[in-house]
């Protein structure tokens, strides 16, 4: 038996139902839009609106000679992904339902039934709604040049546009969504919108587990303890029991309880962290990649209300990770421990592995690189600030293989707003990301951004005349905003400003040296983009 949208708003708080309840949403869509008034009945949910037109026919492809030029009106344009359907009764039951986004690209309008419940304004937050029926997506080209114009009477945040040759968009760096979407010096422009992630129903009685952060860290006898917070979702008080239990290497388990009574907080959520005595003999040790084994234990969370339990599952692994920079002859060393020993690390930039957030969903690529990746021995990787934060899965993966993770935040190559509108969304993707992510052992460290401080301090694009200008609001994004994020949640974690940074020695000048990329400090970056040049050729001989 199944009622309508309509139905569920009128028969809400019927008798309750006693556990949590999910009704995915994805599949087949329907979506229109561009000044044709393209129709299209089979669009796809996870997905994108150049995914879509290609499927239905209605463009060419796109990575085919002039693609980004012949279709760049796509990402001018506003679309609108519409579905119709029932909602199970077992879920009406509910006291609470939500409809919940795990990603809109970008900027969207949320209707239920013809009536606005909702917007959308970053690609890397987590959406929860009171139900839905339609969604009506702004042009992401459009909203960039609409919001540099507002600003325009007050300074520029360069760069406006990319360079010429990139054949690409502007104002990409004023708005939340992946930079590379507007072109970058490897790939095309495609200004793409949709439903890129899952989006379903969930519906729940008491207070459903959104998150949970588990660190481990070593005691001086050799024993761990590990920090596990989970992040309850709630709409009124809560009351219950949170248990958490650890699996071991010999089956013992190690758990715990905690009686939970408290009020949510402004955002409806509530934070319960409990510690966990772990002994030495009952885990192994996960190293990196050629280094020993990748050693992961279950860890469940489950919480018990008046009404209904609901359970999550992360994956553990025990190791310490540190950032080694002690004071040489000349500069500093910069190199990672790992459970106390040095690891020479090797590995590789991953940009977006499609220009089309939606392609980089597909496990079987994302498999096919962490496979490559771990079979020519790298045991790290740096997911570049230009790109997407990836799928559970990817990181899933680089658990299991060994991959260490340097990650960027999506700030890369560009000065960014500072003021408190932006920050503050800013703040909701650094949380829901931290929160999504952190209980992964693979992630060693987190960079603010991709070459900004590099950006900056060589005046790449004509920020000297206003240095301090720039400074601050560089300083307010990265250092005052970002980083305490990153410390309060991922408790013991590494984080840098940048990528490449000198580290602790661009601390010491303030965030932003003279030199970021000093080879005597930090990463030392070295580019080698005309190594070609520097062999000898045939000729020669």
């Amino acid at each position: 038996m199944a009622g309508s949208v309509e139905i569920f708003i009128l028969i809400l708080g019927a008798t309750l139902c006693s556990s949590l309840t999910r009704q995915n949403l994805g599949g087949q869509w329907g979506a229109t839009g561009g000044d044709a008034g393209i129709i299209i009945s089979n669009a796809t949910v996870p997905g994108g609106i150049f995914s879509d037109l290609m499927n239905s026919g209605e463009i060419g492809d796109i990575f085919y000679g002039t693609g980004d030029s012949d279709y760049s009106w796509v990402g001018l344009s506003d679309w609108t992904y519409s579905t119709t359907f029932t909602v199970d009764e077992e879920l009406l039951a509910h006291a609470n339902v939500h409809l919940v986004f795990e990603g809109l690209d970008t900027f969207a309008t949320i209707l239920i039934n013809g009536q606005e419940v909702g917007t959308s304004q970053n690609m890397f937050v987590r959406y929860v709604f009171d139900v839905k029926q339609q969604l009506q997506f702004s042009s992401p080209v459009n909203v960039a040049a609409a919001l540099a114009n507002e600003t325009i009477n007050d300074y520029v945040i360069p760069p406006e546009c990319p360079d010429e040759q990139y054949n690409g968009i502007c104002h990409a760096n004023r708005i939340r969504k992946m930079q590379a979407s507007f072109s970058w010096d490897w790939g095309p422009a495609f200004a793409s919108v949709g439903i890129w992630k899952d989006v379903y129903l969930e519906a729940f009685n008491d207070a459903v587990i959104k998150y949970v952060v588990a660190s481990p860290s070593k005691n001086t006898d050799g024993s761990w303890k590990l920090s596990v917070t989970t992040y309850l979702t709630a709409r009124g008080p809560v009351a219950g029991i949170v248990s958490v239990i650890l699996e071991t290497e010999n089956g013992t388990p190690v758990l715990v309880d905690v009686d939970v009574q408290e009020d949510v907080s402004v955002d409806g959520e509530i934070a319960v962290t409990k510690y966990l005595d772990v002994s030495a003999d009952l885990v192994n040790t996960w190293w990196p990649n050629g280094y020993g084994t990748q050693d992961l234990y279950n860890l469940k969370v489950t919480f018990t209300g008046e009404n209904e339990q609901d359970e999550k599952t992360v994956r553990v692994g025990f190791r310490t990770v540190e950032l080694i920079q002690e004071q040489l002859e000349q500069g500093l060393s910069f190199y990672f421990k790992v459970n106390g020993y040095p690891i020479f690390a090797m590995g590789a930039n991953e940009i977006p592995l499609s220009v089309l957030p939606e392609r980089g969903q597909n496990r079987e690529t994302i498999r096919q690189v962490l496979q490559t990746v771990k079979d020519v021995n790298m045991n790290m990787l740096r997911v570049w600030g230009g790109g997407v934060y990836e799928s559970d899965y990817f990181y899933d993966l680089a658990d299991e293989f060994g991959i260490l993770i340097w990650h960027d935040f999506m700030f890369a190559c560009a000065m960014y707003p500072a003021d408190s509108v932006y920050l503050s969304n800013v703040v909701d993707e650094v949380r829901h990301q931290l929160k999504r992510l952190g209980s992964h052992t693979s992630i060693a460290v987190w960079a603010g951004n991709n070459e900004n401080e590099s950006a900056l301090s060589q005046n790449w694009y004509g920020t000297g005349n206003n240095f301090d200008l720039y400074k601050n609001d560089y300083i307010k994004l990265y250092v005052d905003t970002i980083q305490p994020e990153v410390l309060k949640i991922v408790p013991g974690t590494i984080f840098i400003t940048s990528s490449p940074t000198n580290g602790a020695e661009s601390d010491q000048e303030g965030h932003v040296a003279q030199n970021p990329s000093d080879p005597l400090y930090g990463d030392g970056t070295i580019h080698m983009k005309h190594f070609l040049a520097l062999l000898p050729h045939f000729l020669n001989f």
